[in-house]
């Protein structure tokens, strides 16, 4: 990362802020953010010295494995039962700006690909925020710096559920401290989708969640600065295997109007 030097990053200097972006290593998933948030507010000119990205995804299943996976779990009740390994902490490392999990990809071994990266991540990284997303988010960085001011443990979007949907986790260093600790010493591990886990295990350290601003792309919102610029972030959830164009057009529609006049 660059040196700040300017003094308009007095203010943006105080908290170091660690973007995790969630991937998966299966088409359109896996260029996602690098067509859409890397060409809007994830462009290198939008960062500053305290304020990284890094995305970490695990290893691919053969298809034909996949494909057998993927229809168990569309008829069958044990969906979530599947596929469940021992080890807690998946080892990591790092392939220039990926952390790549050693783990098999799947809806059921995303807490735990989570897990593996949380690990390296509190080893290996410096930060105060992890703010942990998935390609269908649009930051506004300047309105993240902003509300992270308010000294947070446990944050999440305000549009949708009572507790932090995956898609934008935000958690101090101490939260994740505190989860990564939990889960060892209790080997806590429900068959449960990664947003409900990480809200449980903040319950059971009395962190409760504090919402910001947040909406989804598309419903009744307009596309202007002055509908958009009070969030912090915006979802964008169009994408289809046949249709992944669609997304990197309205990353680009809110990227405009965001920075027009």
């Amino acid at each position: 990362m660059h040196k700040c030097t300017h003094s308009a990053y007095d203010n943006i200097c105080k908290v170091k802020i660690l973007i995790l972006v969630m991937k998966a290593p299966y088409a359109p998933w896996d260029q996602l953010f690098e067509n859409c948030a890397e060409r809007t507010w994830a462009q290198t000119k939008q960062l500053d010295c305290n304020l990284k990205i890094l995305k970490y995804c695990g290893n691919p299943l053969p298809r034909i494995v996949r494909r057998a996976i993927l229809f168990i779990q569309s008829r069958s009740k044990l969906k979530f039962l599947w596929y469940r390994q021992r080890v807690l902490f998946p080892k990591a490392q790092l392939k220039q700006d990926t952390i790549t999990v050693e783990i098999y990809d799947t809806w059921n071994s995303m807490f735990k690909k989570f897990l593996g990266a949380l690990a390296w991540i509190l080893k290996n990284e410096e930060f105060d925020y992890l703010v942990r997303i998935n390609s269908t988010a649009y930051i506004n960085l300047d309105n993240l710096r902003t509300f992270l001011e308010t000294k947070v443990d446990y944050a999440g979007p305000s549009n949708g559920k009572k507790f932090a949907s995956g898609w934008a986790i935000i958690l101090s260093r101490n939260a994740v401290e505190r989860m990564v600790e939990y889960v060892k010493v209790n080997r806590f591990m429900p068959v449960r989708s990664d947003d409900h886990i990480v809200s449980e295990v903040m319950k059971k350290n009395n962190m409760e969640i504090t919402f910001f601003p947040a909406t989804n792309y598309g419903e009744g919102i307009l596309v202007n600065k002055k509908s958009l610029e009070k969030f912090v972030m915006i979802r964008v959830k169009n994408v289809t295997p046949s249709r992944p164009v669609l997304d990197s057009r309205a990353f680009a529609r809110i990227h405009y109007a965001l920075a027009s006049g």
